[in-house]
């Protein structure tokens, strides 16, 4: 028989094994599956793609096989060596369990061959005791699962003072105000009446339980079956738990303040319309009966009475016997087990519960039994019951043992209370409190030590040895280790549920510190989860060998009592009934562990264990200790993932969210704390988990309100901060060489005021179900938008934020986005785009320096005057491209265009016309007089310089402006901006010249043959590359080549703009229509007597100091007069006035003069003083006229091209 066991066991070993390696080579089948497949249809995409594309867009071939290669090698390495999974990226997780149990109660217990000589009521009443105690459980389950935390949530999302939603918008009304609450409890009843019929169906159970306990244990013989040294220790835990949850829903609807407002609100409500039903067009009946149905509802289940009429329902209806002697002795006894380990179970955590069903257990019985309750209150029950301050019993609540005993005090419910026993625990807590604070910094110091060591040795076991490998003691040292961290996680959770909770029922405020030490317990117990959840594989192979050699052993002891049991009965005809009695419970207890562990084999398993020993185990002490620790065992390890989960949960944060801002500010400031957040993001998770399993009055609203609340705690918190911090810090880095007197940088690491973002910034990402926070992308996104949005207003900053985006970069590995915005320069000045939407302005407040090529400011309202050179308009051009050279000078055209016709319209005046007519005529006429007068006179005949001046002192008389210009000032102004708006267009071109310069300063010849294609081909042929590679160089040296080749173009002369605007105007200006301008050279030696006066007026007024006027240069003059007589075909008519020579000579003679009365006057010291004066006039008057004349015949040079140019389109 042992053999055959023994091969039955391996056997069944053998088939688990099988059966869990196909599920893990199917899954990883199935995942290479599904991402070929992906695969194939990115294929046939692209071949699709391919028939519509261009075929240089295209993927090669080989390319293409060589990314399907790596994407099946991936996927295969990843499913076949991934034996350690993360719990936070991880799709999928292996749930190990037995299969689901076929076999009834029935089956297992009465319906296996046993011999005909045994008492056939064994198993009929250990059926019953199986059935009532399966019942128990699945009704604490039930309960548990669909009410505890449906009436909890019952009040979120409600504004407790009026029952409304909580929203940012104000209620509209107060109609809205009351039928929100309406519709809450509404949509609540079906609730509240499930909750009715779950009541019902507890206390149909107990009344039954109780009826079946008084005919087992009935004091009056004969008995069913022998009782004697019998107890059912699971029977009454499964009791207690039942009687547990009817104590806690009590508990949590007495606290439902919302729930209790919405509800009389609501009844209200029903009977106003049932009083008015005529209007509203109900029938008056059935809000008569739904009345009666809400009265019945608040009756038996609202008000915190379902244990007061339990406890009335079972007292009146078991009729149970009160003086059963048996059954208050089995009671007692189990109150003996359980007050021993009580508050040790309380302090472990592992069944905290335990007290609440503790004094429930003890009300109920000193309620259907006669015995000295009060007595055994004092001396047993609370003597274990005050050493517990609380329990804590969901969400934010706690059961207290004074409030209950003291509420079932005032309803009468109970005989035996002491209230003078009660008092002082009040006080307890405080000091139990007072207690844990005091001593939480070396309780979680302690716990995460525990934690880590624990993670330590467990990772050393699952790595220690092979699965196929184990050996007996591995696989004990792989449990205790397992159920080591059950413990672990059991202790973690109620410390932090109780110490908070605490808090917040004695209204004590929390400190940071204190939150942070709580928080630290819910990232442990992820800790713990995680673990688990990394070596899913091997625990799950663990636990399947486990649980097959412990259940060897438990069958082994129990076949081995079983043999004895029978030797026993061979040997002696003595206690024969108690003897088959006991061999009928052993042959059931082995049947029920020959088979997969469910949850039914291992029920009934415990309960017939329970019966066994007092039955089976006289002698032989050692094997009953054997098996109950198997089952035990057995348990602990099938419901290990369970166990896990629950206690691992943190969704309790969500009561208390509050304390996030605390602790998320903590965090901020302490880089080694920020490492702890992507576990605080699996306890947000199971929050948002609890959410999804909301009350039915919950529509979202909850979910979606906590979701914005934790992220605006994020917000807030760490990642404005966040985003503030390392921009400024990477603004200081930036600009570090501008601080003045720099102290030598500590580079210690540990100087204080030193932050290092990098720790939160390679955070991952936090995921929230389908939320997901990215400090890192949150970072790079705010750093992208404000580099954008302030490079865009200050484009001269363009290469500050270029520094910050590869310090960013750099520092903390921030892939900030290039904005693509035309950088800007320091030196840019005003932008191109700038003076051509204003060129009238411009030319007016600027003037020309002809030789420099620079715009000077001529005023200003500021301290420094705006310069426009070179080096800003090839900025400029670097910012908007050398397009902007056409739009430029397409806009100058425009203005020119404007001032030509104003030139056009002063010549055309009659009063200038006919002067200049009559001053040629003069002119001409002194000329042939002086050719006439004969051959001896060599110097040729220049433009009278008196006739000049008669000219300027006549045109005054027209008038004169409110600013002191004559006509003829105006009209060299008029010049002087033509000439400008040429200056303009020079610059342009000089400055994009000047940009192409820069960019192809590290060029040797443009002009050379060389090309980096055939480079890069030889390359190719002498190193032997992929074709893929080849074509990717070839395709970049091309590129090269034609930027090097376009730029090559762009630096030749090509277009002459000065050609251009002289062919669009000199055409138009020498028709006959245009006439009156063919006289226009004669008034040239007026201008530049205006000209002249002018400059030295600007000169004067600079050397004064004066700020009405800064002007030093003024060349526009001569570039617009040379521009004029370019298009006009004046240049030789001008030069035939002589008349630059003649003001020379006619001002060295004055200045001589002048030299020559002071040489002669020397005793007259007042003559001597004004001809020094009028010497000093006239060489000023000669230097300008020089300066004058140097730059009209520089502007002239320019024009010369378009003449020649000209002259070649004539030939």
């Amino acid at each position: 028989m042992k053999t055959a066991d023994l091969v039955t066991n391996e056997t069944l070993t053998d088939n688990y094994v099988r059966k869990f390696n196909a599920f893990l080579e199917k899954h990883s089948s199935r995942l290479i599956d599904i991402l070929e497949n992906q695969i194939n249809e990115t294929e046939s995409n692209t071949s699709r793609a391919a028939l519509i594309s261009d075929e240089d867009s295209l993927i090669s071939s080989a390319e293409h096989e060589r990314q399907k290669k790596r994407h099946k090698s991936f996927v295969s390495t990843y499913a076949l060596t991934h034996n350690v999974w993360d719990i936070k990226t991880d799709p999928i997780q292996i749930i190990w369990g037995p299969f689901l149990e076929t076999s009834s109660y029935e089956e297992l217990i009465c319906s296996f061959p046993m011999p005909s000589d045994l008492n056939p009521d064994v198993p009929k009443v250990l059926l019953v005791l199986v059935s009532l105690t399966s019942q128990m459980k699945e009704l604490t389950k039930y309960g548990w699962k669909h009410f505890v935390f449906q009436i909890i949530l019952y009040g979120d999302g409600f504004d407790s003072d009026h029952g409304t939603p909580l929203s940012s918008s104000p209620p509209q009304s107060t109609s809205v105000t009351e039928g929100e609450g309406h519709v809450a409890i509404s949509t609540f009843l079906p609730v509240l009446y499930h909750l009715k019929e779950f009541v019902a169906d507890v206390e149909t159970l107990l009344m039954h339980s109780f009826q079946q306990l008084e005919a087992l244990f009935k004091d009056s013989r004969p008995h069913v079956v022998s009782i004697s040294g019998v107890n059912f220790p699971t029977f009454f835990h499964q009791l207690g738990n039942l009687i547990a949850l009817i104590i806690v829903l009590d508990e949590i609807i007495s606290s439902q303040s919302l729930l209790t407002e919405h509800w009389t609100k609501y009844k209200r409500m029903i009977t106003s319309v049932r009083a008015d039903s005529a209007n509203f067009d109900i029938d008056s009946e059935s809000l008569a009966k739904l009345e009666i149905e809400l009265e019945e509802l608040n009756r038996t289940v609202l008000g915190g009475r379902i244990f007061r009429n339990l406890l009335f329902f079972v007292t009146s209806k078991s009729k149970l016997s009160k003086r059963n002697a048996t059954l208050l002795e089995k009671f007692l006894r189990q109150l003996s087990s359980m007050e021993g380990t009580l508050e040790q179970n309380f302090i472990d955590g592992s069944d905290e519960l335990r007290p609440i069903a503790f004094i429930g257990l003890f009300v109920l019985f000193s309620s259907l039994l006669t015995f000295d309750a009060r007595k055994v209150f004092r001396n047993r029950i609370w003597p274990v019951l005050k050493k517990i301050p609380a329990v804590p019993i969901g969400g934010n609540l706690l059961w207290t043992p004074d409030s209950f005993l003291g509420s079932l005090h005032v309803g009468n419910q109970i005989s035996f209370l002491d209230m003078k026993l009660l008092e002082g625990q009040a006080q307890a807590r405080h000091a139990f409190l007072e207690s844990r604070i005091s001593s939480v910094q070396t309780i979680i110091v302690r716990l995460h030590l525990d934690v880590h060591s624990w993670t330590i040795r467990l990772q050393e076991l699952m790595y220690g040895r092979d699965i196929s490998q184990l050996r007996r003691e591995d696989l004990s040292k792989r449990s205790s280790c397992l159920l080591d961290g059950v413990k672990l996680a059991q202790r973690l959770n109620l410390n932090f549920r109780l110490v908070i909770n605490l808090h917040a029922t004695l209204g004590r405020s929390v400190t940071v510190q204190i939150v942070s030490y709580l928080i630290h317990h819910l990232e442990l117990l992820k800790m713990i989860q995680s673990s688990f959840y990394r070596f899913n594989v091997q625990i799950c192979h663990t636990v399947l060998f486990l649980v097959q050699t412990v259940l060897h052993i438990g069958l082994t002891n129990v076949k081995q009592v079983k043999d004895a049991i029978l030797s026993s009965l061979n040997r002696s005809n003595k206690d024969v009934e108690v003897r088959r009695d006991a061999l009928s419970i052993i042959s059931v207890l082995e049947n029920a562990l020959k088979g997969p562990p469910s949850e039914q084999r291992l029920l009934t398993a415990k309960v017939t264990f329970d019966w066994s020993i007092g039955r089976c185990y006289p002698e032989d002490e050692e094997k009953k200790e054997i098996i109950q620790a198997a089952l035990d065992r057995i348990q602990s390890m099938v419901s290990l993932l369970d166990q896990i989960d629950e206690l691992c949960n943190g969704s309790l944060i969500y009561w208390h969210r509050q304390l996030l801002s605390s602790y998320l500010t903590s965090v901020y400031s302490n880089e080694v704390e920020s490492l702890k957040l992507p576990s605080l993001s699996l306890v947000l998770d199971d929050c948002l988990h609890l959410l999804g399993k909301k009350s039915p009055h919950l529509k979202g609203n909850v979910r979606n309100g906590f979701l914005k609340e934790v992220e605006s705690y994020f917000k807030g918190c760490i990642i404005d901060k966040l985003c503030t911090d390392v921009e400024i810090d990477l603004r200081l880095q930036t600009h570090l060489h501008l601080q003045v007197n720099q102290q030598p940088m500590d580079s210690s690491l540990f100087r204080l005021g030193v932050k290092d973002f990098g720790t939160l910034l390679d955070l991952p990402s936090l995921i929230l179900r389908d939320n997901k926070i990215s400090l890192k992308f949150i970072v790079e996104y705010y750093l992208s938008k404000n580099f954008y949005n302030l490079a865009s207003v200050a484009l001269h900053d363009w290469q500050s934020y270029a520094t910050m985006r590869v310090l960013a970069s750099d520092k903390y590995k921030l892939a900030v986005i290039e904005d693509h915005l035309p950088g800007h320069s320091l030196e840019q000045g005003l932008d191109i785009l700038a003076i051509v939407r204003t060129l009238r302005k411009f030319v007016t407040e600027f003037s020309y320096n002809l030789n420099n090529q620079v715009f000077i400011q001529v005023t200003s309202p500021n301290k420094h005057l705006d310069t426009v050179s070179i080096r800003h308009l090839a900025n400029s051009m670097r910012t908007h491209g050398l397009g902007m050279s056409n739009s430029a000078v397409n806009c100058a055209y425009q203005f020119l265009r404007t001032k030509i016709h104003s030139f056009s319209q002063f010549l055309f005046d009659e009063q200038i016309k006919s002067k200049l007519a009559k001053d040629l005529r003069t002119f001409k006429q002194l000329r042939q007089s002086q050719e006439s007068s004969g051959p001896g006179i060599t110097t040729p005949f220049s433009y009278p310089y008196d006739k000049a001046q008669k000219f300027q002192k006549g045109i005054r008389k027209l008038g004169l402006t409110s600013d002191n210009l004559s006509p003829l000032d105006q009209f060299r102004i008029l010049i002087t901006q033509i000439g400008n708006t040429l200056g303009f267009v020079r610059l342009v071109v000089s400055g994009g010249r000047h940009y192409l310069a820069l960019g192809t300063r590290f060029l040797t010849d443009l002009d050379e043959n060389t090309k980096f294609k055939d480079l890069a081909e030889s390359s190719v042929i002498n190193n032997g590359k992929d074709i893929h590679e080849q074509d990717l160089l070839f395709d970049s040296a091309e590129n090269v080549d034609t930027g090097i080749r376009n730029l090559g173009l762009q630096q030749s002369p090509g277009i002459s703009y000065f050609h251009m605007l002289f062919s669009a105007f000199h055409s138009t200006c020498i028709l006959p229509s245009n006439a009156h301008m063919r006289n226009f050279f004669v008034i040239i030696p007026a201008l530049t007597l205006s000209y002249v006066d002018h400059m030295r007026s600007c000169k004067e007024r600079l050397a004064k100091k004066s700020k009405s006027s800064t002007l030093f240069t003024d060349d526009g003059f001569p570039m617009g007069l040379a521009f004029l007589l370019k298009i006009l075909d004046q240049d030789a008519d001008f030069d035939s006035l002589q008349w630059f020579s003649g003001v020379t000579h006619r001002l060295i003679e004055e200045r001589n003069k002048a030299l020559k009365v002071i040489r002669d006057s020397k005793s007259d010291e007042k003559l001597q003083q004004a001809s020094t004066l009028t010497a000093k006039r006239v060489q000023d008057f000669l230097h300008e006229f020089h300066l004058l004349r140097y730059n009209l015949s520089s502007a002239r040079i320019f024009f010369q091209q378009s003449s020649q140019m000209k002259s070649e389109e004539v030939l």
